[in-house]
């Protein structure tokens, strides 16, 4: 049999030392690096030093792959690259035996996380947030809106403690996602970007979107194919080659990308109805700002999430801790979430939807979801707990006349729905409030997170900044009473008095109150506290870092509602 060979082809962005340290480090990691050729934009040519001369070389004109087509000989495979990447051990062993389990008709590609900090994510990510700040231009436009934050009520827990570090490593793993498609750059084009984080996948997972920085396959897709970066998406479409997004970080770039793009191709170059039952599977249209619902996640098709197994070793762990919770008779918290129609909400309802599959997912939370709106039949027939939206067990409607929006109504009625739901499970000693969207990827659905330090007799909550995060909070159910009548009262008062009505500053107060009730986490993001319950193995890369070196829960005391002397602004309170 024919030991297959690897053409590993370098495009832009890469430079004559980038391109340098890229082949070395593949020959490094190499399994048999003498099966491997190098093609490279043909400007690099004579300025790739230090380069030992056996090594082969293959030279294209810039931009165009199609040049490389001459010069093929005995290459059975390929490898395109977009920049400067580093390799695993044995990368090419396995990309090869991936390939070939798959069939000779597949391609791979894959959306790869440089190694880096994770305090910053990238604007292509999943994970990252969907607000963008304005861009000041001058110490003019940095002056007003620093004037315009002392200004503005903003909700500070005070805590007297010093400031928490959050230190992060120096190196954080790349992470493997699915290429999924971002926001239009155009009427014609769209970009490509980072989706779902594949964590604990248990293989490469189907896909119809390429990433041009990353993709293998036979040499025959060079030989059938249209090779505009741009287009090979459309191209493996039109030829029925299967593409996979690889599970494993086998390889990744070691800086941000560019943007990449998925390009509507001429009108002769492909038939109206093969564009059209392309744009359908894909989920999104040539002319549209941005992508629809699974197509922003990377999910085409009929599955909205992917396989995953559990690592072996966490496997026994979690059985033991269900075990242990058996022979105890003890719960996990009763968790309560609900999903609604808000007109505000940053995130579509489809979106929604998704995101809270990957919670119901896990098989251990006992979970009640209210629900009401365009969405209510599709969760009622996927998920047996739901229950109808109540009115009744909602602050009053009258409170929104006095200003509160729809939004501001929901949130701060969640302590009523916990209450509602608690009553009817007796057994449970503790409630807890989670997001319906707090999960950004899946996971594992046989994880048990690890609950016992936060069930004691305090009100679990985090601070980003000193600001409350709703985003989950934890309850002992006799408290639930008291809080949802203080919730009451607190909102009536707001209402007299046309002061804040956000769900922080509803907390904050509540805080105020009754101190000594509360145990604060202090996070550096939202929506990270329900995710630190989780085993850092059964999260993203960034995730866990975040995670790392947390500071311990400040546990509060009556002294934490002395009144403070502020001044008018109030300077000392802002605390982001």
């Amino acid at each position: 049999m024919i030991s297959p060979k690897v053409l590993v082809i370098l495009s832009a962005p890469v430079d004559s030392i980038s391109a340098v340290h890229t082949i070395l480090r593949a020959q490094a990691e190499a399994l048999r690096p003498a099966m491997l050729h190098f093609a490279l934009p043909a400007s690099l040519y004579g300025r790739l030093f230090d380069l030992p001369e056996d090594v082969p070389l293959l030279f294209y004109e810039d931009g165009r792959l199609d040049s490389l087509l001459a010069e093929l000989t005995d290459e059975t495979h390929f490898l395109l690259l977009a920049g400067e990447y580093a390799f695993a051990n044995r990368w090419d062993a396995s990309l090869l035996r991936i390939h070939a389990t798959l069939g000779q008709r597949t391609l791979l590609t894959g959306c790869m996380t440089p190694c880096a900090d994770p305090s910053l994510p990238s604007a292509d990510s999943a994970d990252a947030p969907t607000v963008r700040l304005p861009k000041l231009s001058s110490h003019l436009g940095a002056l007003r809106q620093s004037l315009s934050s002392l200004t503005e009520r903003r909700p500070s827990i005070p805590v007297q403690q010093p400031p928490p570090s959050f230190s992060s490593p120096a190196f954080v793993p790349s992470q493997p996602h699915l290429p999924a498609l971002k926001e239009g750059v155009g009427e014609d084009a769209v970009a490509i970007g980072r989706g779902l984080a594949l964590v604990c996948a248990q293989a490469p997972v189907s896909t119809l979107l390429i990433d041009p920085a990353l993709l293998f396959g036979a040499v025959d897709f060079l030989l059938d194919g249209d090779l505009t970066l741009d287009t090979l998406s459309l191209s493996a479409y039109v030829l029925d080659y299967a593409i996979f997004a690889l599970h494993k970080a086998l390889l990744w770039p070691l800086s941000e990308l560019p943007r990449r793009r998925l390009v509507r191709p001429a009108p002769e170059a492909l038939p109206g109805t093969t564009l059209a039952r392309f744009e359908q599977l894909l989920g999104f249209r040539y002319g549209q700002r941005r992508g629809i619902g699974k197509a922003a996640m990377g999910l085409f098709g009929h599955d909205d999430t992917y396989e995953q197994r559990m690592p072996v070793a966490l496997h026994v762990n979690h059985k033991l801790r269900t075990a242990r919770m058996l022979w105890q008779e003890t719960h996990m918290p009763l968790f309560v979430s609900a999903m609604i129609d808000l007109h505000a909400s940053p995130i579509s309802p489809v979106a929604q939807v998704l995101r809270f599959g990957f919670l119901r997912r896990i098989e251990s939370l006992p979970l009640t979801l209210f629900t009401g709106g365009s969405q209510e039949r599709t969760l009622r027939a996927s998920f047996p707990n739901t229950q109808g939206y109540p009115a009744n067990a909602l602050l009053p409607r009258t409170l929104m006349e006095a200003g509160l929006s729809e939004e501001e109504h929901f949130r701060r009625s969640l302590p009523l729905l916990m209450m509602r739901a608690a009553k009817k499970q007796i057994e449970f000693t503790h409630a807890a409030w989670v997001d319906a969207d707090i999960l950004p990827h899946p996971i594992c659905p046989e994880a048990v997170p690890h609950f016992e330090p936060l069930m004691d007799e305090r009100i679990h909550l985090a601070t980003v900044g000193g600001v409350p995060d709703p985003s989950f909070i934890l309850i002992p159910v006799k408290y639930l009473p008291q809080i949802a009548k203080e919730t009451l009262s607190i909102t009536q008062l707001d209402a007299e008095l046309k002061r804040g009505f956000s769900e922080e500053l509803l907390w904050e107060r509540l805080f105020m109150k009754k101190p000594e009730w509360f145990a604060i986490h202090r996070m550096p993001r939202k929506k990270l506290l329900f995710l630190s319950l989780f085993d850092r193995e059964l999260l993203s890369h960034s995730l866990a870092a975040q995670l790392s070196d947390l500071p311990k829960p400040y546990y509060a005391t009556a002294e934490d509602a002395a009144p403070r002397k502020r001044s008018r602004i109030r300077p000392k309170e802002i605390d982001l």
